[in-house]
């Protein structure tokens, strides 16, 4: 297990469309992005992308209309879908994409692949429709990463996943135990838990986290 604070790296982000690499969870990359200003038209050919605002408001716009982001929003881009971010102001956003695809191709004409409609999801309106704790809840996907809300509150039981799995702090504290370390999270921190490795949340008041991990094998 290890521990990210987004905050941290964001801060070293002095200039727009700047990217850090944050962690990688099996063979997704996590990064924080920069936005001010406009993105030139792109796209990927062979990978989806996710987008989650994190601090500020940007927008992003492709063919299929614009969504704006802010805090706890997230949104998915399809494979082959043209894609721009833009902001008047700087934000910041948290950037899914896989990593180790050596064939993967860019394109950078704003063609349209058919017709479709980006879906912004509020993590704060799924997480409002929980019933209980630790019951996460499917909110979106991004090629086979699956994100997942939940509500966290008391201890969890002890538990190992057969991929990794990232907990991201959205609101709210925690602390995140392994049989090696224990780690406390507060809003905009993550830790990493490493497939295999025995862990268990646990929060004296209600929070909410994001859980990022891989589906099938």
């Amino acid at each position: 297990m290890f521990k990210i604070s987004v905050e941290e790296y964001a801060r070293r982000l002095d200039r727009p469309f700047l990217v850090a690499e944050l962690a990688q969870v099996d063979n997704y990359l996590v990064s924080v992005y920069s936005c001010q200003g406009v993105m030139a038209w792109h796209r990927h050919l062979d990978e989806d992308e996710l987008f989650m605002g994190y601090d500020g408001a940007a927008t992003l716009e492709t063919p299929w209309g614009a969504t704006s982001l802010s805090f706890a929003e997230l949104v998915t881009v399809p494979k082959g879908l043209p894609h721009r971010s833009l902001s008047v102001a700087p934000a910041t956003l948290l950037l899914v994409q896989t990593r180790g695809l050596p064939w993967r191709r860019n394109g950078h004409q704003p063609g349209i692949p058919g017709v479709g409609r980006i879906e912004k999801v509020s993590i704060a309106a799924e997480a409002a429709q929980l019933s209980g704790f630790y019951s996460p809840r499917r909110i979106a996907t991004s090629d086979s990463l699956a994100v997942s809300v939940e509500i966290c509150f008391g201890p969890e039981q002890w538990h190992t996943h057969p991929v990794d799995e990232l907990v991201f702090c959205q609101y709210g504290q925690l602390l995140l135990e392994t049989e090696e370390a224990i780690a406390p999270l507060m809003r905009g921190e993550f830790a990493v838990v490493r497939a295999g490795e025995r862990h268990c949340l646990e929060a004296g008041q209600p929070a909410t986290v994001v859980l990022f991990s891989k589906e099938g094998p």
